[in-house]
């Protein structure tokens, strides 16, 4: 939550994010008056305590994304959308992404079967389209961060392999399938937010915005 908090000090002024954490990279940050912080799937464990962190605040305007009606925080702006129809995020948050220059990302898709749901080719790739549809529909949005939740499928823990307890982030080896893995591609090799990002000269150098897994 270290980059959260760090938001927490450094929301309303213009400038950089912060940098970033495990396999990070960063991009050219957009300066912004005031920033505006996304959190989506707002009601789950992680969701909910990041909007409760920064939710009544004046100076973080606050939008909370869930598929339920929210229960809390009436100091949010609360948007309810399913993420699995791109037309629907989209219409939901076309009022609401301006100025948005931070995103959390916490919301997941598990089937009934919870470990055999996280090795199924079909629910990986609901997962990562969901998160395409987010960043589409705030296409334009002058994005500083965006942070993509990952828990302990990073370190294979439903592979079977033994997981060193506490785990440390050089753990999380790319040898197994996971959707975590096609997230972070996706927010790393999305397209420039802004026209002010300027052209690509290599696809890396396209990130307009820097992100952290947690």
């Amino acid at each position: 939550m270290s980059e959260i908090n760090r938001f927490a000090r450094q929301s309303g002024a213009a400038g950089q994010s912060a940098a970033c954490g495990r396999n990070g990279g960063q991009g050219r940050a957009t300066e912004v008056a005031m920033s505006k912080l996304l959190v989506v799937g707002a009601l789950g464990l992680v969701g909910r305590a990041v909007v409760e962190r920064f939710a009544g605040r004046a100076d973080v305007p606050v939008i909370g994304l869930a598929r339920r009606r929210a229960d809390f925080a009436p100091g949010a702006t609360w948007v309810q959308a399913d993420l699995q129809d791109a037309a629907a995020t989209r219409a939901a948050l076309a009022q609401h992404a301006a100025g948005i220059t931070h995103v959390v990302y916490a919301a997941l898709n598990e089937q009934p079967g919870l470990v055999q749901g996280w090795r199924s080719a079909h629910n990986m790739a609901l997962n990562t389209r969901m998160l395409a549809h987010l960043l589409a529909a705030i296409e334009g949005a002058p994005l500083q961060h965006v942070t993509p939740l990952q828990g302990t499928k990073a370190y294979g823990v439903h592979t079977g392999r033994a997981m060193r307890v506490p785990a440390r982030e050089g753990d999380a080896l790319r040898d197994h399938v996971n959707f975590y893995f096609d997230q972070q591609d996706l927010v790393k090799l999305a397209p420039p937010a802004t026209a002010s990002a300027g052209p690509c000269s290599a696809r890396r150098s396209c990130w307009a915005w820097r992100w952290a897994a947690r």
